[in-house]
């Protein structure tokens, strides 16, 4: 009996996957085709006029703030010339707005 077992497993796996194989076209298809319906005096009914394909929006351009962390992330030249950089523009950006916040 465990003999049978053991040969009827992977046979019930093999056969399931060969079934998959022939149905799964037949599952995953989009289904009929659209029927063609007669126009005005009945010619074929005009296409629509396409939908424009949506833009993309082109990417903005950082906040002040951010920049010292792109400096820091993305260094040009050396990591202690970034971080010196985006330290001191940090500073410069934040008294700016300081600045114009009580003036």
């Amino acid at each position: 009996m465990k003999r049978e077992a053991r040969r009827i497993l992977p046979l019930a796996g093999v056969v399931a996957l060969v079934l998959l194989n022939f149905t799964a076209p037949v599952l995953w298809a989009e289904g009929p085709a659209p029927v063609s319906t007669p126009g005005p005096m009945g010619g074929p009914i005009p296409a629509a006029t396409p939908v424009p394909t949506p833009q993309p929006t082109p990417t903005p351009e950082p906040p002040p703030w951010w920049r010292p962390i792109l400096e820091i992330v993305f260094p040009v030249g050396s990591l202690q010339e970034a971080i010196r950089g985006a330290i001191t523009g940090f500073i410069e950006v934040s008294l700016d707005s300081l600045h114009q916040a009580f003036m």
